[in-house]
């Protein structure tokens, strides 16, 4: 006896989501990438009179501030896409991401 052969439960991705997600990591690294570097040098330009160990201190602060925020918003995320949808969800957070990083640039 042959048997057909099983199918995957689960679904193909098209390109264009598989886009998405990979547009969503890159932007998430880039956001690190473009920021973290220049912590100490924002923090010492915001408080000339820290010790290099006080901006060390400060810049590891925020960066772990930083990804606790990642892991608070993430259930938040996820309620918003079981709502509106994933699609919406990662559109909307691709779109806010960079916006949000020129902001904090300022």
């Amino acid at each position: 006896l042959a048997m057909a052969p099983r199918r995957s439960a689960s679904r193909d991705v098209s390109r264009g989501h598989m886009l998405v997600f990979v547009s969503s990591a890159f932007n998430d690294a880039l956001a690190m990438m473009l920021v973290f570097p220049f912590l100490p040098f924002m923090i010492r330009g915001l408080a000339p009179g820290l010790s290099d160990s006080g901006v060390a201190l400060h810049a590891g602060v925020l960066a772990g501030c930083f990804t606790l925020g990642q892991l608070a918003a993430s259930p938040l995320h996820g309620h918003a896409a079981d709502r509106l949808g994933p699609r919406a969800v990662a559109l909307g957070c691709l779109i806010a991401g960079p916006v949000l990083q020129v902001l904090f640039a300022l």
